[in-house]
């Protein structure tokens, strides 16, 4: 996964190819706000996969601190 970053205007003014980018290459554009926190534009399913495997993770770490083990 490659991370790219760009600026507020210039991610307004090339948002659908920005788009295209994420969704066809996979890539994720850090969009960089001058006033405020900075974004991320990611795919949704690759969204949903991280989210997923965080979800997992979690239990797997919860499952272990209560010295139940799963397979």
């Amino acid at each position: 996964m490659i991370y790219d970053s760009t600026n507020l205007t210039q991610a307004s003014v090339n948002l659908a190819k920005l788009c295209d980018q994420v969704v066809d290459d996979r890539d994720v554009v850090i969009i960089n706000r001058p006033d405020s926190e900075n974004v991320a534009l990611i795919a949704a399913d690759e969204l949903e996969s991280l989210m997923e495997t965080a979800i997992e993770f979690a239990k797997k770490c919860d499952s272990s601190a209560n010295g139940i083990t799963r397979i």
